[in-house]
């Protein structure tokens, strides 16, 4: 909802810019609105559309708010192994980054795969 906000508040308008006199405009992004577009898996660069703003002006933003905390699902290795098994089964030429994206799908978050070997 609050993404839904965002859109219909900024629409194809720039962003407002702050009110300080000195230096460069700096565009307000909320910070609740850039990470929930990460979230949902919206690029740099789309957000970076969405706003009218340059790529580096959303990195400047990202770093300025500080580091984001992910939100890993709290999986056994048995459990996400015998997932990852029967999606390599089942999707026998799909890729790391494929099946990272069906994991989130299926609302399983991985920082990172484990090796089997």
């Amino acid at each position: 909802m609050k993404l839904k906000t965002a859109c219909v508040q900024f629409g194809s308008r720039k962003p407002p810019k702050s009110d300080s006199k000195a230096g460069l405009h700096y565009f307000t992004i909320p910070k609740e609105i850039l990470d929930d577009m990460l979230d949902i898996g919206f690029t740099i660069k789309e957000i970076s559309a969405l706003f009218a703003i340059s790529e580096s002006t959303v990195y400047r933003r990202m770093t300025a708010y500080g580091p984001k905390k992910y939100n890993f699902t709290d999986v056994s290795d048995e459990l996400l192994i015998e997932t990852v098994m029967k999606l390599t089964k089942q999707y026998q030429r799909c890729g790391e980054k494929m099946l990272r994206e069906i994991l989130r799908l299926k609302n399983i978050r991985v920082n990172k795969f484990i090796d089997s070997d």
